[in-house]
């Protein structure tokens, strides 16, 4: 993954990796800090790559930060938010 570099005119640009995301690889990203998933967070958070989600990913995701299994403080869920 990266940033791919662009030639226009005389100059170069990079183009942002942009990566469709579902609710289930957001969620996980955020909240397992040592998963699998963990990197994606990473990647996103220093720019490697843009993720991309719906409004109804968005809305799955704000719903399920709230479940008890996650056991999420109001604090923590609303820093996740998108």
């Amino acid at each position: 993954m990266g940033q791919i570099n662009q030639r226009r005119g005389n100059r170069v640009s990079r183009a942002i990796t942009r990566v469709v995301l579902d609710t289930n690889l957001v969620l996980s990203a955020l909240v397992f800090q040592s998963g699998r998933l963990a990197r994606l967070r990473l990647f996103w958070r220093s720019g490697v790559f843009t993720p991309l989600v719906s409004r109804t990913t968005a809305a799955d995701l704000i719903r399920a930060l709230g479940y008890a299994k996650f056991k999420l403080a109001a604090a923590e869920q609303e820093e996740w938010r998108p």
